[in-house]
Parts: C-alpha cells; structure tokens; sequence
C-alpha cells in the first residue's frame, strides 16, 4: 500500500528520530523550534495513521524499503 509523502522536513525529523535522537536533539541538530519539530512530527503521524514514534519509525522505514524494490 502507498502512503503520502512526508515532506522533506518532515522525513528530516523522522530520520533523525530513529537514530535515537530526543526531540530536543533534533531542535538543536536541525536548528529548529520544539513547536516546528513538534508540528513535523503531528504530520507525519496524521499521514501514516500511527499513533507513536515506534509505529512512525516503523512505518516510515517499511515504506521505504517497499519504494527501494519497485521496478
């Protein structure tokens, strides 16, 4: 199953989260505000239908691997 693209913001957060970084890491790694992380992260949640950080993780790498073995 496809699902929506995250943005490249968004797919920046995400990445940065399954390396084990805290929000707070992220803020600074990215040179964002909490609330823009904050936002980024709600997004993606909303766009993938998952409800913590684990399942978006999860999600988000599976989908990308399914894109990686397209033809």
């Amino acid at each position: 199953m496809k699902l929506p693209r995250l943005s490249r913001r968004e797919t920046q957060v995400v990445k940065r989260l399954s390396t084990g970084s805290c929000i707070a890491d992220v803020v600074e790694d990215l040179g964002l505000k909490r609330a823009r992380v904050k936002s980024c992260l709600y997004r993606s949640y909303r766009k993938y239908g998952v409800h913590s950080a684990a399942e978006l993780i999860q999600v988000f790498y599976a989908d990308s691997a399914e894109e990686d073995t397209l033809p």
